[in-house]
Order: structure tokens, then sequence, then C-alpha cells
């Protein structure tokens, strides 16, 4: 395709691209993380994430609003290593 051709063809696809209206404004998706306490998720304890859309437009990540929990989970504590001198 020649230079001018392909500049006319894309300035001419961009145009119309552009020329529509603007649609409705979606809603968020928020994400939401807190202390996980030792226990069943994690057994050292973690990060708790939960994410979800946030269907009242609140700002804010309800309980019921929630698609989807992950865990972060923290290790287990290792063996204290020897003080060495020297």
């Amino acid at each position: 395709m020649k230079p001018i051709t392909f500049a006319i063809a894309a300035t001419t696809l961009l145009s119309l691209a552009c020329s529509g209206e603007m649609g409705d404004m979606g809603l968020n998706s928020l994400v939401d993380v807190s202390v996980e306490p030792a226990g069943d998720n994690c057994a050292a304890g973690g990060q708790r994430i939960d994410t979800g859309v946030d269907d009242d437009g609140d700002g804010s990540l309800d309980a019921e609003e929630i698609d989807s929990t992950a865990y972060v989970c923290d290790g287990e504590m290792g063996e204290m290593g020897e003080m060495g001198g020297g």
C-alpha cells in the first residue's frame, strides 16, 4: 500500500471511530486487602485479597459485592541460626 493511500485510510478510520457518542459510565472494580490471622486459610497468617465490582457505586467493596478471594500466606518461622564470633 502506498504511503499516501495508507495515511488517507488511517485518517478515515480514526475519524469514524471517534465520531460516535460516549456510552454510559461503567462500574468500578475494587480490591480490598486485609490481614488474615493464622488459621485454616493461612497457617502462619498473611493477607486476604478480596475483589469485586462496586455494584452500588459507594466506593467501597461490601461483603455482597465480593466476587473472588485469594490469600497470600506468610511462611513458617525458620530455626534460629547460631551467632558466630570471628
